[in-house]
């Protein structure tokens, strides 16, 4: 330290200097503030605390996390979760810097974000279909009908609008795509007006399907059904418990999606 800490006059036993005093308030603090990380570090591992920081994109946030968080509300009361809504591009970097402990983020296409990498664990929770939507009758509208119509879909770049393209490719036609908006809530709102046609998650449409105010499209069989992929990204070998039960409860509640839509196909 380059300093006296400690000090023994004549006759009498050995005692701290001012400098050692000071030093010895501190390492008191230090020691505290110690066996309250010990006892933290202690409790998670036993589940008694229980935390979990989500980063996830706005669909989930409005049709897939509410009724996972209540249902472990109802089943594990105490625990905390704090949410963040965010698309893959932003929430890669805060996962690695451990800003959040666990993403839910979607896959359009195999190029897409994310990719390997030896930072991160990506398990797939399931596939949600893809439907192309109108207000018209189902039986008068075929996906080559729709080619002549407006669409409405994501900014050019976005995933979504590049598997447009690339689904009416095979047919020799591009739809003329004059709205663009990443948000769901207003895409719907265009398709319901008749204003446009639209490939949109299931998750997003699934109400107004039901309720009749928009319906499915006739697709080819040469275009199949297309889907994305919904994934729980985690920081490589960082598996908490909560993280776990949480992702195992998105499986669930993504399975219930696929299923409602296949029971309607």
């Amino acid at each position: 330290m380059g300093v006296e800490l400690l000090a023994r006059k004549p006759g009498r036993r050995i005692a701290p200097t001012a400098a050692g005093r000071s030093l010895e308030r501190a390492i008191r603090e230090l020691f505290v503030a110690t066996a309250t990380y010990q006892d933290a570090a202690e409790q998670v591992a036993a589940s008694e605390v229980a935390e979990a920081r989500i980063g996830t994109f706005p669909t989930a946030m409005t049709f897939l996390l509410p009724g996972v968080l209540r249902d472990l509300a109802d089943t594990e009361p105490g625990i905390n979760v704090h949410i963040v809504e965010m698309e893959t591009p932003r929430g890669l970097p805060m996962l690695k810097n451990g800003d959040i402990d666990l993403l839910l983020a979607y896959r359009y296409l195999p190029e897409d974000p994310p990719g390997r990498d030896d930072g991160w664990t990506v398990r797939l929770l399931g596939r949600e279909p893809l439907y192309v939507v109108s207000n018209g009758a189902p039986a008068s509208r075929t996906l080559e009908e729709c080619l002549h119509h407006n669409w409405v879909g994501g900014f050019p770049a976005n995933a979504d609008t590049r598997m447009v393209y690339r689904m009416t490719h095979p047919l020799g036609m591009a739809p003329h795509m004059p709205f663009e908006t990443e948000d769901s809530h207003a895409a719907v709102a265009l398709i319901e007006a008749g204003l446009a046609i639209g490939l949109l998650p299931a998750m997003t449409v699934q109400a107004s399907i039901d309720e009749g105010r928009i319906f499915r499209v006739q697709l080819p069989p040469s275009v199949g059904q297309p889907s994305r992929e919904i994934l729980a990204i985690t920081r490589a070998n960082y598996r908490p418990a909560i993280v776990d039960r949480l992702v195992s409860r998105l499986q669930g509640a993504l399975r219930a999606v696929s299923n409602h839509s296949d029971s309607q196909a």
